[in-house]
């Protein structure tokens, strides 16, 4: 399920209820015209922990596009 702030007016950041998913979030980064990707679970409904446990924070008004993963 693919999530975006444009094409998505129901959900368009995770939230509280999806804590403990994989996801993966494209963030609008602070250069014009780049993105980065975070790939990992959700801690919080702003915090993802990577494969190596490192904790990414963003901020939802940043977020592109978003999708829960299969585990």
């Amino acid at each position: 399920m693919l999530v975006s702030v444009a094409d998505h007016k129901g959900k368009p950041a995770p939230d509280s209820g999806d804590i403990g998913t994989r996801v993966s979030i494209r963030i609008h980064d602070e250069e014009p015209g780049k993105f980065r990707d975070l790939l990992g679970y959700l801690v919080e409904p702003t915090v993802v922990r990577d494969k190596n446990g490192i904790l990414k924070t963003f901020e939802p008004d940043h977020i592109v596009a978003w999708k829960r993963l299969a585990e």
